[in-house]
């Protein structure tokens, strides 16, 4: 955790967000607020993990990386 992401704009203008929280969901979870546009600003990165299922082509689980706004880099 506390490891910073940097957004640069298509302006130019880069943005300093830090890692708050992480965890693992189920591919068919929804988890709460995801995609919210309520609060201070944030960053998800959301990725794959866990087995791969051939059937449905897919990855178990999600990986989602949560990022709190700091503020211009």
């Amino acid at each position: 955790m506390g490891a910073d992401v940097i957004v640069v704009l298509g302006d130019g203008t880069r943005i300093q967000f830090s890692v708050g929280a992480k965890g693992s969901w189920l591919a068919s979870a929804h988890p709460s607020g995801l995609f919210s546009g309520d609060g201070l600003p944030r960053l998800s990165l959301i990725t794959c993990t866990g087995g791969y299922d051939r059937s449905s082509q897919t990855y178990a689980e999600r990986l989602i990386v949560e990022a709190g706004y700091v503020g211009l880099a």
